[in-house]
């Protein structure tokens, strides 16, 4: 909230812990400010990249599906 402007886009990069399923940050800045508009991305793994797994639904607003097999770095 320190950084946020009225009428700017702000961007806020994290991990995936910390605003999956719109909890962590996202309910601490809801918390402070209920008319804040947030959009989350997330990124998951599954064998099949054509057809989200029902465990993911829900996950972020957007959802980048990629092959299990690709290289984790983490």
């Amino acid at each position: 909230m320190k950084y946020h402007r009225p009428g700017t886009l702000l961007i806020h990069y994290n991990g995936a812990y910390h605003s999956d399923y719109y909890d962590g940050i996202n309910w601490y800045l809801k918390k402070q400010n209920p008319s804040l508009k947030i959009v989350t991305i997330s990124t998951v793994s599954q064998k099949n990249i054509h057809q989200l797994d029902k465990e993911h639904i829900g996950k972020a607003d957007f959802i980048i599906c990629v092959d299990e097999d690709m290289t984790n770095t983490y």
